[in-house]
């Protein structure tokens, strides 16, 4: 019995030991995103450094983002792992590679990408999971309300008057969560994951439903904008800097657009 509890305690010791060692990695993240996983899972106190978009920047320096980074920077951290979220230019992770940087790649398009990612960063840490599980296990899907639903995400205006809009296809993660709430997204099918819609083809698509998501420094302008459409009745906002980022916050988002769908039926 004494060996036994003796082998019991050296595991425990061991695994505490791992964590420890793993979850004290010095961190650098090159997204707003990756910034609000890493702090939801209690790992803020390990940042060395944030991009440039974080909300929260805790004073930490600065090394651009995915799309440009400051790797003279990056470089005189001395990080153990820097987080990269998904970009096309190859050039950056080529760079990093050149440069010795331990990276690790990750997607946050859809919903799908946004769990993987979330589990392979919490991996990489040597984390548990249980957090994200939780978070993901309660976006839960409904039943269908039969709702023809137009995501939109910005404007292009003449005069104060809408000359087109920028709206939301099925590759995202806000359209992931319409079909997950019951609503139908009526660009489902576009080959365009941003399709840039004129006043005509908005007409004709005619939605049910127009949810405009955006951040709430604009919520005033974007809503006198939309009262002089013939669509002022349809429009439903999300005028939050908290819907725009695909991070722990996305149980806030799924809420808020199953609170706009359902109220509709």
């Amino acid at each position: 019995m004494i060996k036994v509890n003796s082998l019991l305690i050296c595991l425990l010791l061991s695994f505490y030991s791992f964590t420890l060692e793993a979850s004290g990695k010095r961190i650098i993240s090159t997204s707003p995103v990756i910034t609000e996983f890493i702090s939801f899972l209690g790992q803020s106190k390990n940042l060395v450094a944030v991009s440039n978009y974080c909300k929260n920047k805790q004073g930490l320096p600065t090394i651009g983002s995915s799309f440009g980074l400051d790797y003279e920077q990056i470089v005189s951290l001395n990080s153990d792992i820097l987080f990269l979220e998904s970009v096309n230019d190859t050039r950056v992770k080529e760079k990093l590679k050149k440069l010795n940087i331990n990276y690790v790649e990750l997607k946050f398009l859809t919903i799908r990408d946004i769990k993987e990612s979330s589990y392979k960063l919490a991996k990489k840490l040597g984390l548990t999971r249980e957090k994200l599980y939780e978070l993901f296990y309660q976006l839960k899907p409904l039943g269908n309300t039969g709702k023809k639903v137009l995501i939109v995400l910005g404007e292009d205006t003449n005069s104060n008057f809408i000359k087109t809009i920028r709206a939301v296809s099925g590759n995202s993660f806000y359209s992931n969560i319409l079909g997950l709430v019951g609503g139908i997204n009526i660009l489902h099918n576009s080959s365009v994951s941003y399709p840039i819609l004129d006043l005509e083809k908005l007409i004709s698509l005619n939605p049910d439903i127009i949810i405009r998501i955006g951040q709430n420094i604009s919520s005033e302008k974007v809503k006198k904008i939309w009262a002089k459409t013939i669509f002022k009745d349809k429009v439903k906002f999300m005028m939050d800097d908290t819907y725009l980022i695909p991070g722990p916050q996305i149980l806030k988002t799924y809420i808020k657009i199953r609170d706009i769908v359902r109220e509709a039926e």
